[in-house]
């Protein structure tokens, strides 16, 4: 029973040393009860039209190189993706851009909006997959592309609609009017999302949720976040994070860590979002939502530091740092402690013996005097009888 105790008292211990020394008067993931900052993604742009699984027939690719002499606009286009991606003709993007530009030039859309791209993102030869684009790529040319853009999304083409909001929300567009650069945002994102653009939801939500345009309506912002997450068609993570975000901080709705641990875990699972796994990890760390466990808070930590996500890795890699040293810190504590424990149980056994002894010692001496004196009554007794006898 004393050894149940013990162990029982030993585990308690434990526990309320780690509570202590890993957060003694707050969370490691106290962010969450903290206003979040709006955060970009860094998005890959990719032209518009697919590249052929396999390149084309001679007699369609001179055809079409016909036709684009002939300033047929819809055989610029499609011979400018040939050129662009390299098939079925030897990949030269300068041929592909100036095919766009002729066929942007007669009004084709889609041929504007690769124009702008092209020229917002620049030359990728040396890219691993040169139809995607950055925008840090080379030194862009942010006014041509933006008006390329503007003349494609003004003929009800989305990814231009989508990619000059972009430029604008990102205060990429050279000598825009401040005061109209936001509002002028929303309304490319507006009209992308009418159009069911995927990437819109994102941003539009963002815009919805900071009121950085109209007022603020996080309604309206979780509507967006949640389409995005949720229809297949869409599958945007970052969607799946910001909507998360709102449950955990309790932005316009009650707080909720365990639906927003739940969304994070699904993004995670997912998409492995570098924001979603981050937060996983401050949660467990901190218990909210689940039972703390340090051992998975580390592992999502160190996940999400080692990401290329930017947005997210110096705060992972302090996180992860911070909940080491606090948990190397217990575990030195707890072993102290326990040492403590021990040695104390160590003694035990040893005051008990001289107790004991001690107490024997007295218990004999104190018998012993009993006796002598109990014997003399009784001599005494005895010998007062023997005289009455007498």
């Amino acid at each position: 029973m004393l050894a149940k105790k013990n162990t029982f008292a030993i585990s308690v211990l434990v526990i309320l040393l780690y509570s202590y020394v890993l957060f003694p008067s707050s969370t490691l993931a106290q962010d969450i009860t903290s206003s979040s900052s709006i955060s970009t993604s860094s998005r890959m742009f990719t032209l518009i039209g697919e590249q052929p699984d396999t390149p084309p027939p001679p007699e369609l690719i001179k055809k079409l190189q016909t036709e684009a002499n002939y300033g047929h606009k819809d055989s610029q286009y499609f011979l400018g993706l040939l050129y662009y991606y390299g098939q079925g003709v030897i990949k030269d993007e300068t041929v592909a851009m100036r095919l766009f530009r002729e066929a942007a030039l007669q009004g084709h859309p889609q041929a504007a909006a690769n124009l702008g791209i092209m020229l917002e993102s620049g030359s990728n030869t040396n890219h691993h997959d040169p139809h995607f684009f950055s925008s840090a790529k080379r030194d862009p040319d942010l006014s041509g592309a933006f008006a390329w853009y503007s003349a494609a999304a003004a003929a009800g083409e989305p990814h231009a609609m989508f990619h000059a909001g972009l430029m604008l929300y990102e205060n990429r567009v050279p000598n825009y009017n401040e005061y109209e650069r936001i509002a002028d945002a929303f309304s490319y994102f507006e009209k992308a999302n009418q159009l069911h653009y995927p990437d819109s939801y994102y941003y539009l939500g963002l815009l919805y949720e900071y009121g950085a345009h109209k007022s603020q309506n996080f309604i309206k912002a979780m509507e967006l976040y949640t389409e995005g997450c949720t229809n297949s068609r869409i599958k945007d993570a970052d969607c799946c994070f910001n909507l998360g975000l709102l449950y955990a901080y309790g932005r316009g709705i009650e707080q909720n860590y365990i639906e927003a641990i739940n969304i994070f875990l699904s993004c995670y699972n997912n998409y492995h979002h570098a924001g979603c796994t981050l937060y996983l990890g401050l949660m467990y760390a901190a218990g909210q939502g689940t039972n703390v466990d340090y051992e998975a808070a580390q592992v999502y930590l160190q996940q999400a530091a080692e990401s290329t996500d930017i947005r997210f890795r110096e705060q992972a890699h302090t996180a992860y740092y911070n909940l080491h040293e606090l948990i190397t810190k217990a575990e030195k504590e707890i072993s102290h402690t326990l040492d403590e424990i021990s040695q104390g149980i160590a003694k035990k056994p040893k005051e008990y013996h001289d107790m004991q002894t001690t107490g024997s010692r007295r218990n004999s001496e104190a018998f012993e005097s009993s006796s002598i004196k109990n014997m003399n009554n009784v001599q005494t007794t005895n010998y007062n009888e023997e005289e009455e006898e007498l």
